[in-house]
């Protein structure tokens, strides 16, 4: 199919000296915005730019997507190159219309509709035949819904924190450890956030609702403030301003859970396997204390503690055993250094720190006197 597509374009490119040009801009861009790709890198690309676009996809697709970006220089260039081809034929789509509506039906396109599209053809034909052809397909097979923006990734390494500004006035101030994938076009603002924590203050906008994945749920908004933790097979979603909705993300919890759990300010829903979905009240300065660094904590687990100080230090830390995981602990810890941090900790339980020489803190209970 993609053999037929590109020798569709260079029969069309032999009518006259229009299309004749078209191809000779298109070899020439092409020595200059090669991305250093071969043609299976650059399909690659446009697969993966499809797969994105669609609402069903899952968190694994985008970390999967992450992955393949992040592996080679050449793969975002590729994938650049294919988003700058789809902004083109979004302003030529009216064009294209007659002839994708033709190539859809049958083999023969008509020769008033190539006259009609030719002007925007040979823009795109700066971008490559070659791509042209291969996107064209997509854009046949996956053409309902909006043109796909572009696919941006962050993250946060330990002990860092980020703010990201987004093209629409959002921003998503990034904690310790974290990572993020944006991905926004003309009717989506998806976020998927892959670990770790932040704060996303959205921007209004109706038309666009604010969409952010983690784990199994969707959070949806259309412009709030609110807080999501994700470590450890554990999310926690808080709302500070607003209101938002949590949804199973795939259809078959759809169907076990068909409905959406709404959170208001104050509110703070707590998903965990194994255990029910938990919704309390809460004061958000206490979930989003992280951000003026403390972490705050109301009769937590000491697990619970040591689980989220792993994120932001080097050194790892562990409990003796299952009984030190027990042990509750109230108060706000602030989180400066990790030597300050235990020294606070076992000033405030009853608790040992033995240091071992590869850097693991082991905590212990205090042995009780006689």
């Amino acid at each position: 199919m993609r053999d037929w597509c590109q020798g569709w374009f260079a029969d069309m490119a032999r009518d006259d000296q229009a299309e004749r040009d078209m191809v000779t801009l298109a070899s020439d861009s092409n020595s200059g915005r090669d991305p250093g790709a071969d043609a299976g890198r650059l399909n690659d690309a446009v697969l993966w730019h499809a797969r994105l676009r669609q609402d069903a996809s899952a968190e694994s697709t985008w970390i999967e997507f992450a992955v393949w970006l992040e592996a080679d220089n050449d793969n975002r260039a590729a994938f650049d190159l294919v988003e700058d081809l789809y902004f083109a034929l979004e302003e030529a789509e009216p064009h294209l219309t007659p002839m994708i509506d033709i190539v859809r039906d049958s083999s023969v396109v008509s020769f008033g509709a190539w006259r009609t599209a030719r002007p925007f053809l040979v823009r795109i034909g700066a971008l490559g035949l070659g791509l042209m052809a291969a996107s064209l397909l997509v854009v046949i097979g996956v053409r309902s819904g909006d043109v796909g923006g572009r696919a941006d990734h962050y993250a946060t390494g330990i002990g860092e924190k980020r703010t990201v500004a987004l093209a629409d006035g959002s921003t998503i101030e990034m904690n310790t450890d974290s990572a993020i994938m944006v991905v926004f076009g003309q009717g989506q603002r998806k976020v998927a956030l892959e670990h770790g924590e932040a704060v996303f203050r959205v921007g209004k906008d109706p038309s666009r609702p604010f969409l952010v994945t983690v784990g199994d749920r969707d959070v949806r908004d259309v412009g709030t403030v609110f807080n999501i933790l994700s470590d450890s097979g554990r999310i926690v979603v808080t709302v500070a301003d607003g209101k938002i909705a949590v949804s199973p993300h795939d259809a078959a919890d759809l169907a076990a859970r068909p409905t959406a759990v709404g959170l208001v300010a104050g509110d703070q829903l707590t998903i965990q396997a194994g255990h029910a979905d938990a919704v309390r009240r809460i004061d958000p300065a206490i979930a989003m204390a992280w951000r003026e660094g403390y972490l705050t904590y109301k009769e937590a687990p000491l697990s619970l503690v040591v689980s989220d100080l792993n994120r932001y230090f080097p050194n790892r830390i562990v409990l003796q055993d299952s009984d030190t995981g027990l042990r509750r602990f109230s108060g706000a810890l602030k989180v400066d250094n990790e030597e300050a941090v235990i020294s606070r900790l076992t000033q405030l339980l009853p608790l040992l720190a033995d240091r071992s020489g590869d850097g693991v803190i082991t905590l212990r209970l205090k042995p009780q006197k006689d």
